[in-house]
């Protein structure tokens, strides 16, 4: 368990996105199409207002995205599984090469490519932790480097404000009757 602990603690140390200190909206577009924080379900799919609702609600991922320490691009994402049993992940578009940096239900495990890149069995109770590999023709560095796309961002990701959410009260039951 030791060994475990001090490697989520490397973890931190070497991203820096998984060490944000101000709270982040999902505004800001690192490169095109991804935003600084993200929000999905287990199918990769961005999570809407009433999933954000769901009680029952027991697995998403979260995608953070910002400059690495030597200015490069680090993708990571987070597979949070709450269920009892084990689910299959998707990762979200767009198609990166993942490498798995963390496992909590393997915690020996070493660092791997996602075979295949479709799709990660999650085990009941547990997080895993991916890196995302630039794919493909672009050149996801000389974009960073050349500055952030900035864009219009559809902002239905992110939870509700609750200063905009109606209480819900069961009717009033009249006793005089």
């Amino acid at each position: 368990m030791t060994d475990f602990i001090a490697r989520t603690i490397a973890l931190r140390k070497k991203y820096p996105v998984l060490r944000e200190t101000r709270f982040l909206y999902g505004d800001r577009e690192v490169l095109p199409g991804l935003y600084d924080v993200s929000w999905f379900d287990e199918r990769g799919n961005a999570l809407t207002i009433e999933a954000w609702q769901d009680p029952e609600g027991r697995a998403l991922t979260l995608r953070r995205a910002g400059p690495g320490l030597n200015g490069e691009i680090d993708v990571i994402l987070l597979m949070f599984n709450a269920f009892a049993q084990s689910l299959a992940f998707t990762p979200p578009a767009p198609h990166l090469e993942w490498n798995v940096l963390l496992d909590s239900a393997e915690p020996n495990a070493v660092e791997h490519p996602l075979v295949g890149g479709a799709e990660l069995e999650v085990a009941a109770h547990s997080i895993v932790v991916l890196l995302a590999q630039p794919t493909g023709d672009a050149d996801w560095q000389a974009v960073w480097m050349a500055g952030p796309y900035q864009g219009p961002r559809l902002l239905t990701a992110l939870p509700p404000d609750p200063g905009t959410m109606v209480p819900h009260r069961p009717p009033e039951i009249d006793q005089t009757q």
